[in-house]
Formats: structure tokens, sequence, C-alpha cells
């Protein structure tokens, strides 16, 4: 941080100031840099695009939702670093400095995430889905799960860029592996013996929940 964030933070003392001093910092970043914004999005959408297609494909053929007719979701162009989204409202964003690569890998990463959640809850049809954000262990799966599937040939055929996750889960060891590695393990052993995505869903969890104490403090 900056000695003049830093100076403000000390000065501002409530939620309510720091929040408008937050919109009107966005309001004016935006004005100034509208047309490189706008520049940006055409860019980031036109390479998005040449996949998007092959994309679907080959996410509803690894989910198992080849029946399912596929959804609309919104993708904002923001200043936000860490590309937040919504479940609900079908909308994420995408921040505007990333590169094509990095840019397809952020649009993937969270599509990913609106077709996930639809097959577990075709697998799971009790589960809460306030479960489905942050830090609940059903999210925690989620965006484990996300790593592998993007880091499979058929998504890497296209995005060729691989996915890393939070690195929290990298510095964290189940028998011996961090979790993104041992998870990629019960996945390659459940593809091996060409079971269901579904029953693979179910054992993810079982062995997710053995470690529950360990994952809920990151």
């Amino acid at each position: 941080k900056t000695a003049e964030v830093k100076l403000l933070e000390e000065q501002i003392k409530s939620k309510d100031e720091k929040k408008k001093v937050i919109e009107l910092y966005l309001n004016e970043f935006y004005d100034k840099n509208k047309k490189n914004l706008e520049k940006k999005e055409k860019i980031i959408k036109r390479h998005w695009r040449t996949i998007n297609n092959k994309y679907e494909k080959i996410i509803l053929k690894l989910l198992e939702l080849d029946k399912i007719i596929s959804m609309k979701a919104t993708c904002f162009i923001s200043i936000c670093p860490i590309c937040p989204r919504n479940l609900k409202e079908k909308n994420f964003s995408v921040f505007y400095k990333q590169r094509k690569k990095e840019s397809n890998l952020t649009i993937s990463h969270e599509i990913l995430h609106f077709y996930y959640f639809l097959k577990w809850k075709l697998v799971f049809p009790k589960s809460d889905e306030k479960k489905f954000n942050g830090p609940h262990l059903i999210w925690h799966l989620s965006e484990i799960l996300a790593v592998v599937l993007l880091n499979t040939k058929e998504p890497q055929d296209i995005l060729k860029i691989k996915a890393r996750g939070y690195k929290e889960y990298r510095n964290i060891k189940l028998n011996n592996m961090d979790v993104i590695e041992f998870f990629m393990r019960l996945y390659k052993r459940f593809s091996y013996k060409e079971i269901s995505f579904s029953d693979f869903l179910r054992k993810a969890y079982l062995e997710l929940r053995k470690y529950k104490t360990i994952i809920m403090k990151i």
C-alpha cells in the first residue's frame, strides 16, 4: 500500500465513509479510462468467442451434462483483480489487465462453476445453495475440482494455460500430496475405471470431509 492509501485508511473510520470513498474512486477511474476499458472488453470478447463452443461441449461432456441446454452467463470487464462471480445471477468479472490466455482461463473457470453446481444439485438435490459460496466445504471442493478438470487434456488443448487455483491448496498436504494433486489422482483413478462423474463427485466429497478440519482452516 502507498503512504497515501495508508493515511486515507487511518483518517476514514466508518464503513459508510470508506464505501463513499471507494465509490468515488471507481466512478472517477471508469470515467477516465472508459475508452481503454471498452477496447479491452472487445479484445477479451473476441478471444473467448474463438473457443466458447468447443469449451462448452467439453465441459458438458466432462460433467456428463450433455443433455442439458446451455446457459447464458454475463461477463463484466472489471478493475477488480479477484474476479468475483454470482451463481444466482450467472455473472462474473474478468480483470481488465489480463492477457488472452489469462482471461480465457478466468472465463472458463467461472463458466465451469455454473455448470458444476448445476451438476451438484442433480447429485445432491438437498444441498443448501448458501454453501456453494465460501467458506463452506462444498465451495472448497468446487474450487479444487475446477483446477483438476481444467487441467485435463481436452480443456488444455484449447486453453493452453494451466489452472493453479488458490495457493493455500498447494501448501496443504494430504497423504504427502498437496490438495490439488490429491484430487487429481483421485479423478484419474476414477477415469481409468470409467466410473460416472456423479459417483466420482460423491467419492470426492466423502474424501474432502475426512479432512474438513484442515480444509476449513484455510
